[in-house]
């Protein structure tokens, strides 16, 4: 049986232990917390908003090539994402789903959901293999970087790194760009998702 002080110690050491677990969980998912200096390094970087976004090459979900920049085209939220992910990124596709969700019907109809892989492995036919499982409305698109745009990312505000394991690190920003190619909204990943919509819909027509 335990002694009054042995539980002591326990009572006390046992959060310790738990902190411990979970800030050495999110230091290797970081690659030692230098994912969080590089993302938020990057998109300061880039420059304060609004601003002019970065001309992405894309393929789509389809095969279809097009470029993130398109005259007259719908406003779009980005975020990044890849497939063999399978922590971080369900949650991404769960929360841009229920941003979309929040926002009125008006308002959803003028906005496109541009779910974009850093992964050259996410062929077309992987993403829309993948966009078949998933409970998503007709305005996402899942898309590919159309070949290493390391420049553009960068001009974008966005930090890719691959780790040792070969999965990526990468924001988990909703990027808001309208139609005229400027970005003129960013929302952190830590702001709940009715909130999110709500700081969206004052953007959108």
């Amino acid at each position: 049986m335990l002694s009054a002080k042995s539980l002591r110690f326990f009572g006390f050491a046992m959060p310790l232990l738990t902190a411990g677990f979970w800030v050495g969980l999110i230091g290797w998912w970081t690659l030692g917390f230098t994912a969080f200096t590089a993302t938020s390094h990057t998109f300061n970087l880039a420059g304060p908003l609004p601003r002019q976004a970065a001309s992405l090459a894309l393929v789509n979900h389809q095969g279809h090539f097009f470029s993130l920049i398109q005259p007259n085209g719908p406003y779009r939220l980005v975020y990044f994402h890849f497939l063999s992910c399978r922590q971080i990124c369900p949650l991404l596709h769960s929360r841009h789903l229920e941003i979309l969700r929040s926002l009125p019907p008006v308002k959803q109809a003028n906005l496109e959901l541009l779910a974009i892989s850093v992964d050259p492995a996410d062929t077309p036919d992987k993403l829309w293999a993948h966009l078949r499982h998933l409970d998503s409305p007709p305005n996402l698109v899942m898309a590919a970087l159309d070949g290493p745009q390391p420049q553009s990312l960068q001009a974008l505000g966005v930090s890719v790194v691959r780790k040792a394991d070969g999965s990526y690190n990468h924001p988990a920003f909703s990027f808001l760009i309208n139609p005229q190619g400027k970005m003129v909204l960013v929302v952190d990943g830590n702001t709940p998702p009715a909130q999110a919509a709500r700081r969206i819909e004052k953007e959108l027509p």
